[in-house]
């Protein structure tokens, strides 16, 4: 089991609410957090563990067919096959064969002590955690930050209902790249996570209706809603029930379908001067959208109080569009980066200022600029702090975010670029 970091709602706690200092101290705390979380990882000696089973298994099967034992030979090799294919045995229950349960027996016990270890480590380290932010409480709550208090409070509180087993990752697979067959890959949907409200904390997304459909191409949601896009164009939701049809893109609120129509599954809908769209990128109070003219559109409160204004540079020849809490960008077909915010237009970063191929942003500031060169940066300008390798696409999804490698293996993350495991993508991330 490798874990993957924590991501709490506590890192989107901005300075704005905090102070420049209480961020600060907040951020360091967490940095420290994830960095000795990254440290633990009982994947060796599971390994280790598993091949011991096998090798187990192996002699059991030599002995039983040295023997005779038909039965016995056939119930071993039973438990091999499924051992390969599921990397670990069926530990709910013991076989009828005793020496096939006195072997399964032996795992359980080995696999409860690494799984006891492993959640000690990580109980000390998220106390350690737990209390910096009850200090912090502490000291805003005597400062007078009341508000500010009552936030840090929350997180202490969720922390304590945290689990190790949350936070399990999806198993290691890989697969060519999608773009070799020139066509999306289609297949089944798997998940984990969970959506928001979802109760208790462990409860794990079930995709049970959705498991007749086997032509899945792509998979948009937030915190709150998962849409899912069939290779007919179909959108479906959680409950497996079509919302939509005719797409060829989705989103977590709607869908594109063929003629560029921006099809809202909430209250707010586009103006009809704004469509069709090819692309579009949406928060609370604002949206923006590229028209089939490549020109760039935007409604919402914030443009029609006139608090945001989309530079004269930004409005045409534009190949994508996306935002996050802050700011908006547009990826001009030239493949320049321009961003601009409540403030006006900013300087972009020179790394990612010239030369970029690909944007994707999430509004939780998870985001990546990929370049023609296959370089991914954040859009701070800098790489990725644990991603060193080259990358032919990215994407970013809520508080997920993936990226395939030049070698086409998928790379998942939860809650930021660490560690992570490489899966199958029987529908795109």
């Amino acid at each position: 089991m490798k874990v993957p970091i924590l991501s709490l709602s506590l890192i989107a706690l901005s300075s704005t609410f905090l102070g420049e200092e209480v961020s600060q101290q907040l951020q360091a705390a967490k940095d420290k957090f994830e960095s000795e979380v990254r440290k633990i990882d009982s994947e060796p000696e599971m390994n280790k563990l598993s091949e011991s089973y096998f090798a187990g298994l192996a002699k059991a099967k030599a002995k039983a067919q040295s023997a005779g034992k038909l039965e016995a030979v056939l119930e071993f090799q039973k438990e091999l096959d499924a051992l390969r294919e599921n990397g670990a045995p069926d530990t709910t229950s013991l076989p009828a064969n005793r020496e096939l349960a006195r072997l399964r027996e032996i795992y359980i016990e080995e696999e409860s002590r690494i799984e006891t270890e492993t959640e000690k480590k990580f109980e000390a380290l998220k106390s350690e955690y737990g209390r910096f932010l009850q200090t912090l409480q502490q000291n805003l709550t005597i400062a007078g930050k009341i508000e500010e208090a009552v936030l840090v409070r929350d997180e202490v509180k969720a922390l304590r209902s945290v689990k190790l087993a949350d936070f399990d990752e999806p198993e290691s697979l890989s697969v060519p790249p999608a773009e070799e067959t020139g066509k999306p890959r289609s297949g089944r949907v798997r998940g984990f996570g969970r959506l928001s409200g979802m109760e208790p904390w462990t409860a794990r997304l079930d995709l049970a209706k959705l498991q007749k459909f086997d032509t899945f191409v792509d998979v948009a949601g937030d915190q709150a809603r998962l849409l899912f896009l069939l290779e007919n164009g179909d959108v479906l939701n959680l409950d497996g029930e079509v919302v939509g049809s005719g797409a060829t893109k989705i989103f977590p609120s709607g869908y594109l379908d063929s003629s560029g129509q921006y099809q809202t599954l909430e209250e707010w809908s586009v103006p009809d001067d704004a469509q069709p769209l090819r692309d579009i990128a949406f928060m609370y109070d604002r949206v923006l959208g590229r028209n089939e003219k490549g020109e760039t559109v935007a409604w919402g409160d914030a443009y029609t109080t006139g608090s945001r204004v989309i530079p004269e540079r930004a409005r045409q020849g534009i190949r994508r569009v996306a935002m996050n809490w802050d700011n908006e960008y547009v990826l001009t077909e030239t493949g320049e980066l321009i961003g601009w915010n409540d403030k006006g237009e900013f300087s972009v970063p020179s790394p990612i200022r010239t030369g970029v191929r690909e944007i994707s942003i999430s509004r939780h500031h998870t985001t990546f600029v990929l370049t023609e060169t296959n370089d991914l940066y954040h859009l701070n300008g800098t790489k990725p702090q644990d991603w060193t390798g080259k990358a032919q696409k990215a994407t970013a999804r809520g508080l997920m975010s993936a990226i395939l490698d030049l070698e086409g293996k998928w790379h998942v993350f939860a809650g930021g670029i660490h560690r992570a495991a490489s899966w199958r993508r029987c529908a795109p991330c």
